[in-house]
């Protein structure tokens, strides 16, 4: 019987889902206020990965405004069509990252930045002039 015991418990820690340990997403309400397409052509000899879509969302809600960075490389589905300027979307942030909710339920995850002296910083990247929206 004790060991029977054992055995359910372990099962039931081993495959059951523990409610608690799993994180609520919360989503927010925000201003989508514009798509800026920043894809540029490397010069030649330079290397690094170039992106089919390479863009910037601008998000307001109320006096707070986020910017993120979504790039997409020519393996890769362009999800940021769905998303249309001026509308209202909803949107979470998890660390350095924005995930986006499009009009059909899926999540477009786009990487945080961070406004510096210079302009943006998108990751490994800085976008010089790029600092007011």
């Amino acid at each position: 019987m004790r060991r029977k015991l054992s055995g359910v418990i372990l099962c039931f820690l081993l495959f059951c889902p523990i409610n608690s340990a799993q994180k609520a997403q919360e989503y927010r309400t925000g201003h989508l206020r514009k798509i800026e397409d920043i894809n540029f052509v490397l010069p030649p000899g330079e290397s690094g990965t170039i992106h089919k879509v390479d863009c910037l969302f601008y998000i307001r809600e109320g006096s707070d405004e986020y910017v993120a960075r979504y790039n997409v490389t020519y393996f890769d589905r362009d999800k940021s069509k769905l998303l249309k300027p001026d509308t209202d979307v909803s949107y979470r942030i998890s660390g350095k990252s924005m995930f986006v909710k499009t009009p059909n339920g899926n999540e477009i995850k786009a990487r945080l930045c961070e406004r510096s002296g210079v302009g943006l910083k998108c990751g490994n990247m800085t976008l010089l002039g790029k600092d007011t929206p």
